[in-house]
């Protein structure tokens, strides 16, 4: 058994910290705007995928069915997000970004990578990139390429 001398030998409160750290940074522009972080990443997800199904924005951002759907409801009582019946399957609703929750994902990936930019400040561009890559094989279980 190994007994770690420092809690910064642990993956997991790093990527915690880091997390948080960032997130504090996100939060006022989160408040300012009404919404949580995970309403600002289904925004993204959406701008990213137009025409996404719920189900299968859901599955991306990880988030249950339950939670997705409230989400998509806060969303479209904002304005933010069209819900239509998927044309491929009935039962299915496709999302779409109305032109203000397309201006409302701009900004927030302004505001990202202006925070990123400066976390990021005291590591190289190929450290970044290093960083990146790793974290998204970590994340996706090595089923991702860049």
């Amino acid at each position: 058994m190994i007994i770690m001398n420092s809690i910064y030998n642990s993956f997991g409160f790093l990527f915690a910290k880091a997390s948080s750290q960032l997130q504090e940074q996100l939060s006022t522009f989160s408040k300012q705007n009404d919404l949580t972080f995970k309403q600002l990443g289904m925004l993204l997800i959406i701008f990213d995928h137009d025409g996404i199904t719920q189900k299968k924005a859901g599955e991306i951002q990880q988030t249950d069915r339950t939670t997705v759907t409230q989400i998509v409801d806060y969303l479209e009582h904002k304005g933010y997000v069209i819900r239509k019946k998927d044309i491929n399957d009935r039962r299915a609703y496709s999302l779409s970004l109305s032109d203000s929750g397309i201006s409302l994902a701009a900004k927030i990936q302004i505001e990202i990578l202006r925070i990123q930019s400066a976390y990021l400040k005291p590591l190289t561009e190929e450290e970044v990139h290093t960083l990146k890559k790793l974290m998204i094989r970590l994340t996706t279980g090595g089923t991702h390429n860049e």
